[in-house]
């Protein structure tokens, strides 16, 4: 997938003056929620995966899997994802998805899962 189809949300940060630092603004991912539903009817179900760049057939399905995931949102998320990305390697895709949100520190951090350690800086 090219950048220019990347479905990465934006992250929001706000300034915690208790803790002095900035975390992610959970509330702003709320809003990527706005229009969902007229996205999501956008979503063709009998579009063939195979007629379509891998890209442009995944992007918007992603796009509306993860708004639905940084809102706190997981099950409504992978419930739309099953329904509808139709490839053979749908399971295979989705433990792939999982992996990385499992590392990624904006997922934990929604999902209250602690940071994971940070690799040693190299000289």
């Amino acid at each position: 997938m090219s950048m220019a189809d990347s479905p990465m949300p934006g992250v929001v940060f706000k300034y915690q003056p208790v803790a002095k630092r900035f975390t992610p603004d959970v509330e702003m991912f709320s809003r990527g929620l706005n229009g969902i539903e007229d996205d999501v009817a956008a979503i063709d179900p009998d579009e063939d995966p195979d007629t379509e760049t891998p890209g442009q057939y995944l992007a918007p399905r992603l796009d509306i899997l993860l708004r639905y995931i940084y809102a706190g949102r997981e099950a409504d998320g992978w419930a739309f994802f099953d329904a509808a990305y139709k490839p053979t390697n749908g399971e295979e895709l989705k433990q792939q998805i999982k992996r990385k949100l499992n590392s990624e520190p904006v997922y934990r951090y929604v999902y209250g899962m602690p940071a994971l350690p940070r690799p040693p800086i190299q000289n």
